[in-house]
């Protein structure tokens, strides 16, 4: 029961962005996709979310195309909604792991029922954050999910990722790939990293590198 990258890769005109992948993700695998700005790994996270079309290759989970869960820069939330209508509107659109109340955001009451662009980037970013990790899938995909995050914010995060990723047994089979340009707290509860070419590389906070197999 693996995640299964066959040979996946991109090519933007005559740059080869992600290099043909073979590799395989096992259930409860928490890997960090780290680069820098324009190493390639939100195009990898784009790819796997579907959003972008392979030039070659396939990815699958158990033969089928998994249920991907993902938010990153390039997601918007509908502007006009409120939080809450935007928190109802996505229970009726996504099965939940459980309804996602405005508490779990931890954000100001007042902002129950502002409209979604009249928060601020990190309010935003709490908001689409949260839907991404309570929402049941096989596979969670995080680009850069401390953008925007104060420090609360990030507190807020890890606490948000822990919950769904360790705490309950059902979930410790899901899948979570998050790319991060090096920052300890996105990934902190990451197992291992890989660059978007898929090499090992070292994970923030280890003192050790990892060989490449």
């Amino acid at each position: 029961m693996a995640l299964q990258l066959s040979n996946l890769s991109k090519t933007f005109g005559s740059q080869q962005v992600i290099p043909p992948l073979v590799m395989s993700f096992l259930p409860g695998d928490r890997v960090a996709i780290l680069g820098s700005n324009g190493s390639g790994k939100s195009t990898l996270i784009q790819l796997l979310a579907g959003n972008i079309q392979a030039s070659t290759g396939s990815f699958l989970l158990n033969g089928v195309d998994p249920v991907i869960s993902h938010t990153g820069p390039e997601v918007d939330l509908l502007d006009m909604l409120t939080v809450q209508e935007a928190l109802d509107f996505h229970e009726k659109l996504r099965p939940m792991r459980h309804f996602v109340s405005f508490k779990n955001l931890d954000l100001p009451s007042s902002a129950q029922h502002k409209r979604i662009k009249q928060l601020s980037s990190g309010m935003k970013q709490r908001v689409k954050l949260a839907l991404a990790i309570w929402t049941e899938a096989d596979v969670l995909l995080l680009d850069e999910p401390c953008s925007h995050l104060d420090a609360a914010g990030m507190v807020w995060y890890n606490e948000q990722l822990f919950n769904n990723l360790a705490a309950t047994p059902r979930h410790t089979h899901r899948i979570a790939l998050i790319a991060s340009n090096h920052h300890p707290e996105e990934v902190k509860h990451c197992q291992r990293a890989i660059n978007p070419a898929g090499e090992n590389v070292t994970l923030p906070g280890s003192n050790t590198h990892t060989p490449n197999n």
